[in-house]
């Protein structure tokens, strides 16, 4: 179960995301591009896996998220003639799931996984505009 609140317009132009596991909570705070100062790991207080939160929290390779990470990668890929990490048929459940996040949104209703198929308005378009169209 998940919630995902996104816009577009929020004054503070800040990312925060947070993501709560059986055995710990994950957060990061940035700007458009986070490096590992940006997150922040935590357990629950006497927890038995204080030795897994010490290694989260010194991560030696520091990588920025950016694009430009994804982009080397598939360039990579393709010099070497080899399949991209991800390629086609993941891409496209990629794609799916944002789908039926909008979906949802908009119509205020659950989204199965595989129900946004060639007919239906969000296959093709993020607001359903055909939708909207044919019910205006």
């Amino acid at each position: 179960m998940g919630s995902i609140i996104n816009s577009a317009l929020s004054p503070r132009q800040h990312s925060y995301l947070r993501l709560d596991f059986q055995r710990s909570t994950v957060e990061m705070n940035g700007l458009y591009r986070a490096s590992n100062s940006n997150w922040s790991f935590s357990i629950p207080e006497n927890a038995p896996h204080q030795d897994e939160l010490e290694k989260w929290q010194t991560i030696e390779n520091d990588f920025a998220g950016s694009h430009d990470t994804q982009v080397a990668e598939l360039l990579d890929s393709i010099e070497a003639g080899e399949r991209p990490l991800v390629s086609g048929l993941e891409s496209r459940r990629i794609l799916e799931f944002i789908a039926s996040l909008y979906k949802s949104a908009f119509t205020r209703q659950p989204v199965e996984r595989g129900s946004i198929t060639p007919d239906d308005p969000f296959y093709r378009s993020m607001n359903g505009s055909l939708h909207l169209l044919k019910h205006a």
